[in-house]
């Protein structure tokens, strides 16, 4: 049988993690990923002497922030199953910039540069970094921040993301 439920489940800038429930009766698992869908690596075994049920690839040198990759799984148990296809992406890099540009006693406008394969940005928002919270998802370099106390500091980060599954989004 073929892995089920594999999905991304952690990103970095320069690798990410796919992980899926263990098939039964199998003794391995290979892997390999693509940046086209077309041209894969050779397969090879999972951590563990193949059995672990999970696969963390990074390489500085090869993975690129803010893109998409393709990774196939398949397991093994005297033959081989057929392989299991997962859309992964790498966190894009944060921001060079952000710049507020807009001020009102109550409203705050930001902009910021955008990152390289970004599909959108993740805001954190909150009196201080330990109190803040993510408030919304945006597709674009800019954001207003309403109902704000006259005088006051507030905490803001920006997360660019990259949407791979409805459920899972690639950032920091």
């Amino acid at each position: 049988a073929a892995p089920k439920d594999a999905a991304q489940d952690v990103s970095i800038e320069t690798g990410f993690r796919v992980s899926w429930k263990a098939v039964t009766g199998a003794t391995q698992y290979y892997y390999s990923f693509s940046s086209d869908d077309k041209t894969y690596t050779a397969e090879s075994l999972t951590g563990n002497g193949g059995k672990d049920t999970f696969v963390n690839i990074v390489n500085k040198d090869v993975l690129k922030p803010g893109t998409v990759y393709y990774v196939k799984i398949r397991a093994f148990n005297g033959a081989y199953s057929e392989a299991v296809k997962v859309k992964a992406a790498t966190a894009p890099l944060a921001p060079k910039t952000i710049a507020q540009t807009v001020a009102t006693s109550t409203s705050v406008t930001l902009t910021w540069d955008a990152s390289a394969g970004a599909t959108g940005y993740q805001i954190r928002f909150g009196t201080t970094a330990a109190t803040a919270k993510d408030i919304q998802k945006i597709s674009t370099t800019s954001c207003k921040l309403t109902g704000l106390e006259p005088d006051s500091k507030y905490y803001v980060a920006i997360y660019p993301v990259i949407a791979v599954t409805k459920d899972f989004y690639a950032s920091h």
